[in-house]
């Protein structure tokens, strides 16, 4: 009788495709911060809320209530906007990307001033505020990371 020997074909990879199969494209990483930010900026609210914020800000006379609907949207949108424009740039412009993301993170640090002008309580205006920093931070980190792919 004939015994059988396993073989193993399993293909080797080197160090560099490691490396490289670790890193996120434009869109795993924008995804991902995405996911992020909104999730960090909901439990951000459910925070606020618990802590007596009223999340209703007054604009233009007329009352808003800030929910957690209208808190994914304004998460959402700037970042996918975002992340689309450093997608492009990325094609025909790669080394405009990190300037473009501190811009962008620079624009959500000077954004907090918003909340804190705006008729609401101060839960409210620094819970706004915090989101504001994730959703610029969500931003520079996704940036980094699909740029450091490329």
């Amino acid at each position: 009788m004939e015994t059988i020997t396993p073989t193993t074909d399993t293909p080797t990879t080197t160090p560099a495709t490691d490396k490289r199969a670790a890193r996120l494209g434009w869109w795993q990483a924008s995804g991902l911060a995405l996911v992020a930010a909104i999730a960090v900026n909901l439990v951000i609210l459910a925070i606020g809320a618990a802590a007596d914020a009223s999340f209703v800000v007054v604009d233009n006379g007329d009352p808003a209530d800030v929910t957690a609907l209208v808190v994914v949207a304004a998460t959402a949108i700037p970042l996918v906007a975002g992340f689309l424009v450093a997608a492009l740039l990325a094609r025909w412009r790669p080394r405009w990307v990190r300037p473009l993301a501190l811009v962008a993170a620079a624009f959500a640090v000077v954004s907090m001033a918003g909340p804190f002008v705006a008729d609401t309580d101060t839960g409210t205006a620094a819970s706004l505020a915090v989101m504001h920093l994730v959703v610029g931070a969500a931003y520079l980190g996704g940036t980094e990371a699909a740029r450091a792919r490329a």
